[in-house]
């Protein structure tokens, strides 16, 4: 069985998007007339008589299968007064604030923000729900908007509105799936690590998480999960650790000489969702002791919130603030966007990627690569696992203040897939493929090499014969 990841289905639709979906957008591709399929690009014809031998090749797709009665119902979450675009966490507070009055008539639903998705309708007439945070009182609207059928997954094309709309909705029910798993998001990138399985290279003071990349496609052949492995580079340092080793090394101006260092960087909390920021500057004016901010509890400093929300005691009482300035948009017509400062403490973060000075180590790179680029069988394992994972019932939670050691049922990935009417099947998605023969590589002096089966080859023969020179006219421009 030979191994392919990423070249066949999503690389196809997107060359096909890009070199014809401007002369006919996607929407508008059910009523492109029969005469002009000629058009659109053809599978090139196989020759009479074609090198190599056909192969099945086994890509990182598989599929996901929905009940054909099942229906997921979307609603718009309308908030007043209005929460600014960005700041998604405040929304989904403030309806899981909601969570007594909603369950009874929802049951179990996703909410990221703006949308809530659900398999049970509440009718065509809005919900309007009252609830109160932080002191403020909030109405909240929730509008059905759409309603997701097996129609919108098996013929994409005919409405691509619901389309996109069931699109995103699998992409997020995934990362449900992966957040029951204890895995932790990077970003927006559809990245999701695994702390707990990280491996450590000491000799380097690194440390790697492994964790993967999903991706869900509504294509011709129907409800497509894509899964990748990933990883990610970690210091085994805290941040107050470099300051200590930039002081060691006799810097003359330390303050400057930090904040340099740290200046765009990133950096990971290792306490809470383990978040990452870039830092903006250093700033030596406060410490945990002199900075407060405010808590649902009232004004609280860095040490006492850490210790109270975290269990973690701070050390170093004199160390500086790492500064993050989160940018947040207004709402919409009042203004311009502000910044939000967030100070982190060097204690408890750590730097992430490769410092540049190990790029050119050897030794390095070499133990690094044995846990980043994994072979396709390997590739192949890690994606098994997932798939086993998705269909356990017997996950434990990151045992939280306030919460039990293990998940409840209905939280468990196996029963999360049940409740929404999806199972993904455990094979991947196969296709023909053509292996060719090796080709002769020509070398220098007229030498000749040909590769082994597996596509590498090893040589130290001269891959040109230098020409020497016995004259030689160099053509020149004279003005006159």
């Amino acid at each position: 069985m030979y191994i392919i990841y990423k070249y066949s289905l999503a690389r196809c639709l997107k060359l096909i998007n890009k070199l014809h979906m401007e002369e006919y957008p996607l929407e508008e591709m059910k009523d492109v007339p029969s005469s002009q399929y000629a058009k659109f690009p053809k599978r090139p014809p196989i020759p009479p008589n074609p090198a190599g031998t056909m192969v099945k090749l086994s890509t990182n797709y598989f599929k996901m299968m929905p009940k054909p009665s099942n229906y997921v119902f979307v609603y718009a979450i309308k908030f007043e007064p209005s929460i600014p675009d960005d700041n998604t966490p405040l929304k989904k507070r403030v309806v899981k604030s909601m969570k007594e009055v909603l369950e009874p008539e929802f049951k179990k639903y996703i909410c990221t923000g703006n949308i809530m998705y659900t398999t049970f309708d509440a009718g065509a007439s809005p919900v309007v729900q009252e609830t109160a945070l932080f002191d403020t009182r909030y109405i909240v609207t929730l509008t059905r908007a759409h309603i997701i059928s097996l129609e919108d997954i098996l013929h994409p094309h005919k409405d691509m509105a619901k389309a996109q709309t069931a699109n995103t909705f699998f992409n997020i029910l995934i990362k449900s799936l992966l957040h029951s798993l204890n895995m932790i998001p990077v970003g927006r990138t559809g990245r999701y690590l695994i702390p707990q399985e990280g491996t450590r290279i000491n000799d380097y003071s690194l440390q790697i998480w492994p964790g993967y990349k999903t991706s869900v496609k509504l294509c011709d052949a129907g409800l497509l999960l894509e899964i990748d492995y990933t990883s990610r580079i970690l210091s085994q340092k805290s941040a107050l650790q470099v300051i200590e080793e930039l002081k060691e090394n006799g810097s003359r101006n330390l303050q400057a000489d930090v904040k340099e260092y740290f200046k765009g960087r990133s950096v990971i909390a290792w306490y809470g969702n383990k978040r990452n920021y870039i830092i903006d500057d250093v700033d030596f004016n406060l410490n945990p002791d002199t900075h407060s901010f405010a808590t649902p509890e009232g004004m609280m400093n860095i040490t006492t919130y850490m210790l109270k929300k975290y269990q973690i005691k701070i050390k170093h009482r004199n160390q500086p603030l790492l500064l993050h300035k989160k940018r947040i948009r207004g709402v919409v017509g009042s203004g311009p966007e502000s910044e939000e400062k967030i100070y982190l403490v060097p204690e408890v973060c750590g730097l992430t990627g490769l410092p540049d000075e190990m790029r050119s180590n050897f030794q390095a790179m070499k133990q690094i690569a044995v846990h980043t680029k994994l072979t396709p069988d390997q590739r192949t394992d890690k994606m098994s696992k997932l798939l086993k994972l998705f269909n356990s019932m017997n996950i434990s939670r990151e045992r939280r203040e306030g919460q039990p050691p293990n998940r409840p049922p209905e939280d468990q990935p196996a029963e999360i897939l049940k409740r929404w009417g999806f199972e993904i099947l455990p094979d991947p998605i196969q296709v023909r493929g053509r292996k060719l023969p090796p080709v002769t590589v020509g070398l220098g002096g007229d030498q000749t090499i040909k590769p082994q089966g597996n596509g590498q080859f090893f040589f130290k023969q001269r891959i040109v014969t230098p020409v020497s020179y016995t004259h030689l006219t160099l053509p020149t421009i004279c003005s006159v």
